[in-house]
């Protein structure tokens, strides 16, 4: 008996997991051809005594609206209507929305370009009927001296569960540019794709690219709407289910010597994830844009550092430099900015260490897990005395290890998730910097 119950719960369980999956808006209204967009999206720009109004859609007691929008201007009103019969409900204002105590708690982080609000409310009246209809009105009241930009649309006839709320907002994160706030981002299935827990300290500017046949998402170049964005990411090979998201540190875009490489690098940082679907063997290659008007004067010889390659600009447009051809790494890269003069020339060659010696020389190191959770062992063989020193991408030095006078040397310890780390060993016989990830 308790075998069927079980199954009985377990059927139910991924009846309702799927049809979740699958479950969509009964009114969804895409911007096709708008007067301006964001990340390469449409968006329909409202004016003064403007209206977008929409009839028919069926009334339900509980719902949840989703709207994707940007207002230009100061002047705060409710822009979002609901009518039926005689009775008016506003939602959403250009700034905010009215029921705090409805909405869901899913702070954006942007606020230079669009925002998504979500509201989930039960209308205030008595009716309770599945055949009665009602309009939805977005309006710039003459009054307001104010703009409105709206992108997309999605109303629920009912309280979608949390879960299904991420997906949703998640869509439409990546496809408007959007960051969202301190929560992990997945596809329409639920599949996690950029894990908040593991990449909080890169939370910062997302953008991504990436299909989705659940909610009909094809965004193959893609930048951030938030301020100071340089990075536009394009990849038309990808095919349905791979992802790539992308954020940085939060770094000023000005350059700093690395103590350990002495190279110039931008003290912003990219962390970047990528997500395979079915095809979890296909080598996905990316372009990659940068904006250099917000960045110091000679930056037009600027050389990207992915997982220990190098990429040099193919061309220079408009201040704008071009790179093609990168492969991102099948787990976490960390993506550097350097100044091209001081580095080899050449494209996308294989970093080397910076000891000569270190080739011909005796000296047995090991490093282990790499990629690691946290914990991470050094082993070293064939030194009489041991230096190891684990430094941040900022070339501060973050722990130091030293002994001597041992046939083998040990030393582990637990470093944060989410960041790379550079590790020198150094013996008699020289010294070799090996990179370290904490996933």
């Amino acid at each position: 008996m308790r075998k069927a119950v079980f199954k009985i719960g377990l059927l139910l369980l991924i009846f309702t997991y799927t049809v979740q999956a699958q479950l969509r808006p009964s009114f969804w209204w895409k911007c096709e051809n708008g007067n301006t967009s964001y990340n390469y999206n449409p968006a329909l720009r409202l004016d003064n005594n403007q209206k977008l109004e929409f009839d028919s859609i069926l009334y339900s007691k509980e719902y949840t609206l989703i709207v994707v929008y940007k207002s230009i201007g100061k002047d705060e009103t409710p822009v979002w209507k609901i009518h039926f019969n005689d009775s008016t409900f506003n939602g959403l204002t250009t700034q905010n929305i009215i029921f705090d105590k409805t909405t869901i708690n899913y702070e954006e982080t942007n606020r230079l370009g669009p925002i998504i609000n979500t509201l989930q409310q039960t209308s205030p009246t008595e009716i309770d009927s599945s055949q009665v209809y009602c309009n939805l009105t977005l309006e710039i009241p003459d009054s307001i001296n104010t703009q409105l930009d709206i992108a997309e649309i999605m109303y629920f006839d009912s309280k979608p569960p949390m879960g299904l709320l991420r997906r949703v907002q998640s869509y439409l994160a990546i496809k408007y540019g959007v960051t969202l706030g301190a929560v992990n981002y997945s596809d329409g299935q639920g599949k996690i794709l950029w894990k908040y827990r593991n990449n909080s300290d890169y939370h910062t500017r997302i953008l991504g690219v990436g299909t989705d046949s659940i909610y009909t998402l094809t965004q193959y170049q893609s930048h951030s709407e938030c301020d100071s964005g340089i990075i536009t990411l394009i990849s038309d090979t990808l095919q349905q289910g791979q992802f790539c998201i992308m954020g940085d540190n939060n770094g000023s875009l000005f350059f700093e010597r690395d103590s350990i490489f002495d190279i110039e690098y931008l003290q912003r940082i990219w962390k970047i994830c990528q997500t395979y679907g079915e095809n979890i063997w296909d080598t996905i290659f990316y372009s990659l844009k940068i904006d250099t008007s917000l960045l110091p004067n000679n930056s037009d010889s600027l050389v990207l550092i992915i997982d220990d390659e190098y990429y040099y600009p193919d061309s220079i447009s408009n201040g704008t430099l071009h790179y093609s051809n990168i492969i991102f790494g099948r787990d976490s890269s960390f993506m550097v900015i350097a100044k091209g003069d001081m580095l080899w020339q050449g494209t996308r060659t294989k970093r080397t260490s910076q000891s000569s010696d270190i080739a011909s020389s005796k000296i047995s190191t090991q490093m282990y897990p790499n990629p690691t959770l946290g914990q991470y062992t050094i082993d070293v063989l064939n030194a009489k005395e041991v230096t190891v020193k684990i430094y941040n991408t900022l070339g501060s030095e973050i722990l130091s290890y030293s002994d001597k006078d041992k046939i083998a040397y040990t030393f582990s310890g637990t470093l944060p998730h989410g960041n790379v780390y550079y590790v020198t060993i150094t013996t008699e016989q020289g010294s070799q910097t090996m990179k370290l990830i904490v996933k």
